[in-house]
């Protein structure tokens, strides 16, 4: 009789170690991927908390008296709200609210909305509009209603789409109008 090798190893067989060569570097890829992006946020939080200080210690210019008509507000401006009349143009930055505009209760909702809302791109590159139209009454914030517009080129109008969650109250003695891009 003779004996026949067996098809298993022998007791003392040990896989090789792995390297986990390809592990090893995917991680630190990953690892230095992240550092860079930490680095660049931290630059770029700098950068523009500089921006905002150099900003706020610039002199205003423009018109002091903070109203607009045909004229465009400065770039410093732009986001300071202006007080209007409900259906009166005013410019904020790139963009002109044309006259005609108003507010009433909406459809199917106990909010309220605004019609006729057309902003014109006075600026001389393509712009979007983004507007926020504020009713008060004296300090008290009633509503609050957010307005855009696609891509404008200049010259260009367009309606807004305009947005708010706010129940319709009524009694405002004030509205506001502010760019806030």
């Amino acid at each position: 009789m003779t004996y026949q090798a067996s098809h298993y190893p022998p007791h003392d067989f040990r896989p090789p170690k792995r390297r986990h060569t390809g592990l090893w570097v995917a991680f630190g890829i990953i690892t230095g991927l992240i550092a860079v992006a930490f680095v660049s946020c931290a630059a770029l939080v700098g950068g523009v908390s500089d921006s905002v200080q150099q900003q706020s210690e610039a002199k205003p210019t423009g018109n002091p008296s903070g109203q607009t008509g045909t004229k465009r507000d400065t770039r410093l401006d732009r986001n300071k709200p202006t007080a209007v009349k409900v259906g009166q143009a005013v410019t904020k930055g790139r963009h002109r609210l044309e006259a005609g505009w108003s507010v009433r209760p909406a459809k199917y909702l106990d909010t309220f909305e605004l019609v006729g809302v057309e902003v014109t791109n006075v600026s001389d590159q393509a712009s979007a509009a983004t507007l926020d139209v504020k009713l008060y009454k004296g300090p008290k914030l009633l509503g609050d209603v957010s307005c855009h517009s696609p891509a404008l080129e200049p010259g260009e109008s367009a309606e807004l789409d305009c947005f708010t969650g706010d129940e319709f109250v009524k009694g405002w003695d004030r509205v506001t109008v502010g760019a806030t891009f």
